[in-house]
């Protein structure tokens, strides 16, 4: 006794441990699972926002591009490059630069719109020099006659302005019919204000410690755009390189954790590539973390003292019973146990005093009670002799189903009168003739029962025979097919609302054997319902016979153990409820003929 409530103490302690552990467990799964969701949020809101961006690069970029498509071409600019004379020059160039200041003071993108010819000359609506295409020159060399390449470059410091820009340049070829092919006569340059640029880039950063940059396609970075302006000095020599796959990346600078991500700009031929802290995205998670830590905290301290409160109020009593008990019986009996609670626990040895108090009441009448049962034992068996003893003659049975024929007769009832004969047949069949039967004289008992049900429930049921003529001397035990009947139509087909059929099949098995199939497509039986009735049929034993109730498939499970006693444990009744509805109850029989008998009967129709 000790044991056990030493053990229901370590329950307690045990239960108390494991909730406190099961509550922080929750909560650490709660924050790993709500960080994850809000990384895979940011991610998504983050790609979300490079393609925005993009979108907004790619409008910058599809606006100097269209620029410099369009004038590389230019038929002005064409004349110009041809024209005869050098006033006539001097014309031409005059109209081309009225045209390309017109673009300029429509355009809040470009900035310069330059044509460099391949003498080094420039044709432009500014005035001053642009030291800007120096730069671009020493670095690409893009104004030399055999350089075809077009698109985009930059940086392009301009030290007169103190300005960064960045350039499209398209070569200016002559289109002139019989020119050579790419004849290059000039390069067009179009230029754009680079912090045009930082500022769509800073107005984007999603978080203060976030940065965005432009890579070009010599994967050199050409803008950078950062809170604190140390991202570049930060990042490794194949960052570049490591972006070009378009795929996101985990990446730690300065034991920083980045989550990269880059988007190709399609009018540019850049890439733009985003950097932002996986701190910063799980910032808005550290108060709901605070929050869980300060719940579970307040959730065990809760849980202590209750076990405190159960330590002081339960188990202690419980000790305290547990030594009385333990107490030799005349201890016991002779003395009372005694306990101040508020709990019920007061009541509970209250009881076990009174309890105390009865037992040597208890003891004086229990002989008493003991020859009471016998006497109600003997009584019993005196009854179920006397029930024995008393059957019904079944002549009275026959001769009263007569006269309720007869009266049929005289009310001219031919409903009465078929039930009546159906009846008797049924009853003799039942109480004479041998206890093996040919199938042909089985069925005609079941075809004298359902005429009755036709005559109970008419128009309600199809009924359906396929029985092999070969089979029709089958031997199988009186009276075992008519209960299953019974069972399908009152158990599954009355409950149908449409009209329903009932099948009675039989036929030989790939194991020399013989099935006997009734299937009907009512209702079915429910799965906890069958799983009861498989449970009986597979008990091996007979005394689960004598214990079930009646109305509990008694009629299935004795038919299912007198074939298994007739015939051995391979033989048998099984049920079974198709997916598409309905019940079909198939017996197992050997393949043995009855003994010719002298009833003549045709085949089962």
């Amino acid at each position: 006794m000790r044991k056990h409530f030493s053990s229901l103490r370590s329950q307690m302690t045990l239960l108390t441990t494991g909730t406190v552990l099961a509550v922080v467990i929750l909560a650490t799964v709660f924050y790993s699972s709500a960080q994850r969701m809000s990384e895979k949020k940011a991610a998504t809101f983050v790609h979300s926002m490079l393609v925005q961006l993009g979108d907004s690069l790619d409008r910058i970029g599809n606006e100097m591009s269209y620029l410099g498509n369009a004038l590389h071409s230019n038929e002005v600019l064409q004349q110009y490059y041809h024209a005869p004379t050098a006033i006539q020059r001097m014309q031409y160039g005059k109209s081309f630069i009225d045209f390309t200041s017109s673009l300029l003071n429509h355009s809040t993108t470009v900035s310069h719109i330059v044509i460099v010819n391949n003498d080094q000359s420039i044709l432009s609506p500014t005035e001053r020099n642009i030291i800007a295409l120096d730069t671009l020159d020493s670095k690409y060399h893009l104004f030399e006659s055999d350089n075809l390449s077009s698109g985009f470059y930059g940086p392009a410091f301009d030290t007169f302005t103190n300005i960064n820009f960045f350039a499209y340049v398209q070569p200016v070829y002559n289109t002139r019919q019989g020119a050579r092919f790419r004849q290059k006569l000039g390069t067009c340059v179009i230029f754009a204000r680079l912090d045009l640029l930082q500022s769509t880039l800073r107005s984007a950063l999603p978080t203060p410690g976030a940065a965005l940059m432009l890579i070009e396609q010599d994967e050199q970075i050409i803008l950078c755009c950062d809170a604190d302006g140390n991202t570049l000095s930060l990042l490794p020599e194949s960052f570049c390189s490591d972006m070009a796959d378009g795929l996101q990346h985990s990446l730690t600078l300065n034991k920083t954790t980045y989550l990269t991500d880059s988007l190709l700009l399609s009018s540019m031929g850049w890439r733009l590539v985003s950097l932002v802290p996986e701190d910063e995205i799980a910032a808005d998670l550290m108060p709901l973390l605070w929050l869980g830590m300060l719940i579970c905290v307040v959730f065990a301290i809760c849980i202590g003292v209750w076990n405190l409160h159960i330590q002081r109020s339960i188990m202690a009593p419980v000790k305290q019973l547990t030594a009385f008990i333990e107490n030799d019986l005349d201890d016991k009996l002779q003395n009372r146990i005694h306990i101040s609670t508020s709990s019920e626990m007061e009541l509970f040895c209250q009881e076990i005093n009174t309890l105390l108090d009865k037992v040597s009441e208890m003891t004086a009448e229990r002989l008493q009670d003991q020859t009471r049962l016998y006497e109600l034992n003997l009584a019993k068996k005196r009854a179920e002799l006397s029930a024995l003893q008393s059957q019904i003659n079944p002549h009275f049975l026959y001769n009263t189903l007569d006269c309720i024929r007869g009266y049929g007769y005289m009310l001219n009832s031919s409903e009465i009168v078929s039930i009546t004969n159906a009846l008797s047949s049924i009853m003799r069949y039942c109480i004479k003739g041998a206890d093996i039967v040919a199938l042909r004289k089985e069925m005609t008992i079941v075809n004298y029962y359902l005429d009755i049900i036709r005559i109970r429930f008419p128009n309600r049921f199809n009924y359906v025979f396929d029985v092999d003529p070969a089979l029709e001397d089958l031997a199988i035990p009186r009276f075992i097919i008519q209960p299953v009947v019974e069972n399908a139509i009152y158990h599954g087909l009355e409950s149908r609302l449409e009209k329903g059929t009932l099948t009675i099949s039989c036929h030989t098995t790939e194991t020399g054997g013989c099935a006997l199939c009734v299937t009907d497509d009512g209702v079915g039986i429910p799965p906890e319902r069958l799983a009861e009735i498989h449970r009986k049929l597979s008990d091996k034993s007979m005394q689960n016979v004598l214990n079930v109730p009646a109305g509990n498939s008694l009629a299935l499970v004795n038919i299912h153990n007198r074939l298994r006693n007739l015939y051995g444990a391979n033989y048998g009744l099984d049920i079974v409820c198709p997916p598409e509805g309905g019940t079909r109850v198939t017996l197992h029989l050997p393949m043995v003929l009855a003994q010719t008998e002298t009833e003549q009967g045709g085949h089962i129709s």
